[in-house]
């Protein structure tokens, strides 16, 4: 396990974050719909993920009733709503102009304000759940345990939790180290505020077991989105980041082949291409994701 630091203080006028959790409430709130920066925007700019069909692949194998996306934030699971009107979908976010987005994009869905530490649903109320980068956020192991308890508590019997978390990728973890020694070395200072945790698959296996769940299956996803992310920590692009209207990705057009488009975006060729080539012969190296289908025990 590893945790990120990012550029977070910037967005909060160069001071320390000390309550994390306020502080993504306030960024989603005022950035990511109170601002020039859309869902739309979002979505184009995490092209990369990958995770998308995966789990479209589990609700048509699962067919679900109902599902709750936990922490649904900017929908990047939200258009499942749109995509299969018949199933009942439920959002959750607490962030409240990010629900009152959501609302209008996502008529399907029933989105409400909640806090996912104490979720106001019934026992037993869904058949699938979605845990969608939020793990991540979380530092403590007590308070990763409080949101899996809560999923644990609203799925049905044999109910399906998706939990999509970052994983502890090793080419994407040096790329880290080694940006932070070259900034050393340069005497440049870099943000050292908390952006989020990276599981190693065995460390991931015993926080769901801990909180009460089975592993019914495991996909690595997201190569190219570690090897972009691996360049922009090199060449320190990650921690030069502009919060402004440079960030709006809505109506550029990219590449159609995502080689060109993954050099494009990382503003590095040689290096980009040197990991790309790499990545064919060992594609966990770089992979950020991994999905989990997990089963209450």
């Amino acid at each position: 396990m590893f945790t990120t630091f990012n550029y977070f203080r910037q967005y909060n006028d160069n001071r320390p974050i000390d309550d994390n959790k306020e502080f993504y409430k306030k960024f989603s709130n005022e950035r990511e719909f109170g601002s020039y920066f859309r869902n739309i925007d979002h979505l184009i700019k995490n092209r990369f993920m990958n995770t998308f069909g995966f789990v479209n692949n589990i609700i048509l194998r699962r067919m679900p009733r109902n599902i709750l996306d936990i922490g649904c934030g900017n929908g990047v699971n939200l258009p499942f709503s749109n995509l299969y009107p018949y199933i009942e979908y439920e959002g959750v976010d607490y962030a409240e102009k990010s629900v009152q987005a959501s609302e209008k994009q996502f008529p399907n869905a029933k989105i409400q304000v909640m806090d996912a530490f104490n979720l106001s649903y019934k026992k037993n109320k869904f058949d699938l759940a979605i845990l969608s980068s939020v793990l991540i956020l979380y530092k403590s192991k007590n308070d990763r345990h409080k949101l899996l308890m809560q999923a644990s508590r609203v799925l049905n019997d044999n109910g399906i939790l998706i939990a999509i978390i970052w994983k502890d990728s090793l080419i994407l973890k040096y790329s880290i180290y080694l940006s932070r020694l070259i900034a050393r070395l340069k005497k440049i200072p870099l943000p050292k505020d908390f952006n989020g945790v990276h599981f190693t698959e065995s460390e991931a296996v015993k926080m769901f077991e801990y909180s009460g769940f089975k592993v019914l299956e495991l996909c690595h996803t997201a190569v190219e989105y570690g090897i972009l992310e691996s360049v922009r920590y090199i060449t320190m692009k990650k921690y030069l980041r502009d919060f402004k209207s440079r960030e709006k990705e809505a109506g550029k057009i990219y590449p159609q082949n995502n080689k060109e488009d993954l050099i494009l975006s990382s503003g590095s060729p040689v290096l980009t291409k040197l990991f790309y080539f790499v990545s064919n012969y060992f594609p966990q190296a770089f992979s950020m994701f991994s999905i989990y289908v997990l089963e209450k025990k």
